[in-house]
């Protein structure tokens, strides 16, 4: 954050300190819908979708993959 310095009017201050609550807030906000998507909380469900697991195994599958495929290409 900002430091503020020695004989900062009170405005200043107090928008400082308001500005730093508001990025917490913010980031805690989009740290909740983060978790409810993952919950799918906040999508109507499809019992043809897969479930969020499964999809994060195959992206890590296809990672590793592709890891595997561009080490054998540098030997």
């Amino acid at each position: 954050m900002l430091e503020i310095c020695e004989g900062a009017s009170p405005f200043v201050i107090i928008l400082e300190e308001t500005t730093a609550q508001s990025l917490q807030q913010s980031e805690a906000l989009r740290q909740s819908i983060l978790k409810k998507i993952f919950e799918r909380k906040l999508v109507e469900q499809n019992i043809k979708d897969e479930p969020a697991l499964k999809l994060l195994k195959w992206i890590k599958s296809d990672r590793e993959r592709v890891m595997r495929r561009m080490r054998r290409e540098r030997k």
